[in-house]
């Protein structure tokens, strides 16, 4: 691989990458935004954010990159540092470590402008459907339920796009969403045992 090449590559992946900020108001609101672009009512909801990124890096679902000093290059933030018991680790919408617990100043590794990976947030924290699709999904899956049957996924979600005009991503979300005794299990259905 050229220079060139992997200088273009570190690119495309910073590209993909979100701010702290980001990160946190995609989990609030289901949009990256940037601080400037947050409204008052997401303000209560910050803290219920913060500890749900925090058990998402700890887990390993979101790696999260920082500076371990000033100026320094973006490293990957072992995981582990969030897991450490009595010490409730968090990263705060200006991309900092910081103490989940007012009273009990954050005493590890100094970490900042800390950004995550889009897809990888994306993935963890997926959108809900659309109130649309999941109250036709619901709806369709009652009425199936009251006949004593299922739907098969394939059918419901070409149905529910035609339908309401959602995606597919959608339709399968929405699909997703029902609750497990609504939806028809994957795979063969078990033989009567004689």
């Amino acid at each position: 691989m050229t220079a060139a090449a992997g200088e273009a590559t570190a690119q495309e992946r910073k590209r993909m990458r979100w701010s702290a900020a980001q990160a946190l108001s995609w989990i609030i609101c289901g949009e990256p935004r940037e601080m400037n672009r947050w409204t008052h009512d997401m303000g209560p909801r910050i803290e219920h954010a913060r500890e749900t990124l925090a058990r998402a890096i700890g887990s390993g679902q979101v790696q999260a990159w920082g500076r371990p000093q000033p100026h320094a290059e973006l490293e990957r933030l072992p995981d582990g540092q969030f897991r450490i018991p009595g010490l409730p680790a968090v990263v705060d919408p200006h991309g900092a470590m910081i103490s989940r617990l007012p009273h009990k100043p954050y005493s590890g590794p100094k970490w900042e402008s800390i950004e995550f990976d889009a897809k990888e947030l994306e993935k963890a924290f997926p959108l809900p459907p659309s109130q649309t699709a999941s109250d036709w999904m619901e709806n369709e899956a009652k009425r199936l339920a009251n006949q004593g049957s299922k739907g098969k996924q394939d059918d419901l979600v070409k149905r529910c796009m035609d339908s309401v005009g959602c995606s597919r991503d959608e339709a399968r979300r929405a699909y997703r969403a029902l609750p497990n005794d609504m939806k028809l299990r994957r795979g063969r259905p078990r033989k009567p045992s004689a």
